[in-house]
């Protein structure tokens, strides 16, 4: 998606993708960081909601709707008057709310031509969370997470064999590193890496990099959605997992 300041804008946007994977039969239906709302961190105060708002009720309405899992790769979650949580969902086709993960690792960087703070106006999450989606075991992150592989071998370790990375990566530095670090997550633990991020102009100087991706255990890959907004669908497979893991037991054989 390239999601921008207008909510109403993106919701419904959101609403017809989702249409659309169902239309093309998606089970699990995963979106970026930042669904209804990109702008200035401190913007988010404005449109911030609990998870028992108007957010969270649409959602829920569009996986009943779809027959599908939605994983919302992130939203702005009420914490204070001051503070936001960058809190990622996954809803159940039923509308059962299964998993509330919220971005742990903050966004603090002055690049030549862009400056984000997100701890300003950001509180971090503080648990790591997996959940049971079907037949696989899916490790939560969001964005900023992709840079520290210690906490996807913590997911690992917690049985996670899929890694979802949400995220809203810049321009620049999803051209230096998005694929490769996606890449390394994916191969490291022998495990799918699904990154559905956000792309082109949200506002003023702030882009982001685009690349929506699945990488298999094996690190190939799967889908690359380049330089598109739209919906890209691909499958993955529980005995791929196993049979990488089987072959080259490399989770095993740590030693740290």
């Amino acid at each position: 998606m390239t999601t921008r300041k207008d909510v109403n804008e993106n919701m419904r946007k959101g609403e017809a993708f989702v249409q659309r994977a169902k239309e093309e039969g998606a089970e699990w239906i995963l979106f970026p960081e930042n669904l209804p709302f990109v702008g200035r961190d401190r913007e988010k105060l404005v449109f911030a909601q609990s998870l028992d708002g108007d957010y969270v009720k649409e959602f829920t309405k569009w996986a009943v709707d779809a027959k599908a899992w939605i994983t919302i790769g992130a939203f702005p979650e009420r914490a204070t008057k001051t503070h936001t949580y960058n809190t990622q969902l996954t809803i159940s086709p039923k509308g059962e709310l299964v998993c509330v993960y919220r971005k742990i690792h903050l966004f603090d960087v002055e690049l030549e031509t862009l400056k984000i703070k997100e701890s300003d106006s950001i509180l971090p999450g503080k648990d790591l969370k997996v959940m049971e989606l079907g037949s696989f075991s899916v490790g939560c992150s969001i964005c900023y997470d992709l840079r520290f592989p210690e906490m996807y071998r913590k997911l690992v370790d917690m049985g996670a064999n899929v890694l979802i990375v949400p995220s809203a990566f810049t321009k620049k530095t999803g051209a230096a590193h998005w694929h490769a670090l996606l890449r390394a997550r994916a191969i490291e633990n022998q495990a799918y890496v699904i990154a559905p991020n956000q792309v082109g102009n949200h506002f003023g100087n702030r882009w982001s990099f685009g690349g929506s991706v699945v990488y298999d255990p094996w690190g190939e890959e799967l889908l690359n959605a380049g330089e598109e907004e739209g919906v890209f669908c691909t499958e993955i497979s529980l005995e791929r997992v196993n049979a990488i893991r089987r072959e080259m037991p490399v989770l095993k054989h740590r030693v740290f």
